[in-house]
């Protein structure tokens, strides 16, 4: 018995530094992007719910967010999301993950994110990357076909959209994920709003992408 013990330690062991290291590599992603101060740490629920701990990313002294608190709740699932998407095979051995931003008044903000969520988001995040890279290519007739037929996408005003944004901002060089929210819109219905900035040449600008929360198709194409 004790010589299983003896063999089980090591792997046991092996087990937790590897964990820990991924770990440290998803918070490095957040740290990469943001800036500021990331803690992290694991947390019962006091409701009394059986296996109903959550895992806390806190972030403080972000100058990204707090120039930019108006869109926290995107910020909050972009950190949500890198964690995650980091964590390699480990994602599943971890709980419902919890974000709270400390904004520069002292304010806090906080949101959480089930594991069901954001494997939903790491899933769509690969078409997100397709579309991106038919805007860089300004290929409108691939992304026009990434819509729902019944939204009758002009394939012309998307082309127009464009052209009038070239023309103030120059060509995309690069698109850069931003965040994601899930909203209830009238018109459109459940959607994930896709929230990215255009890197272009003269200035960057924000585009919205949303995606019908069923079938996953783009329903909307928005740049404010």
């Amino acid at each position: 018995m004790k010589k299983i013990f003896y063999l089980l330690f090591p792997f046991l062991l092996f087990s937790c530094n590897k964990d820990a290291l991924t770990e440290t590599i998803a918070k490095s992603k957040i740290t990469e992007f943001y800036g500021g101060k990331i803690d992290v740490a694991k947390i019962p629920e006091t409701n009394g719910e059986k296996n109903a701990s959550k895992y806390q990313i806190i972030i403080t002294n972000s100058s990204l967010i707090n120039s930019d608190s108006e869109n926290a709740n995107f910020h909050a699932g972009n950190i949500a999301w890198l964690f995650y998407h980091n964590l390699g095979a480990e994602k599943k051995n971890y709980p419902p993950i919890r974000v709270t931003e400390i904004i520069k008044n002292g304010k806090q903000k906080v949101y959480n994110f089930t594991l069901a969520e954001l494997q939903e988001i790491d899933k769509l995040y690969r078409q997100v990357a397709v579309t991106n890279e038919f805007l860089i290519k300004n290929n409108t007739a691939a992304i026009v076909a990434e819509f729902d037929k019944k939204d009758n996408i002009s394939q012309k005003d998307l082309d127009d959209l464009l052209e009038s944004v070239y023309k103030e901002f120059g060509i995309i060089k690069e698109i850069q994920f931003q965040g994601f929210a899930f909203e209830e819109d009238e018109d459109l219905g459940e959607v994930i709003n896709i929230k990215e900035t255009l890197v272009m040449e003269k200035n960057n600008i924000a585009l919205h992408l949303y995606y019908d929360r069923k079938t996953k198709k783009l329903v909307s194409f928005y740049i404010p």
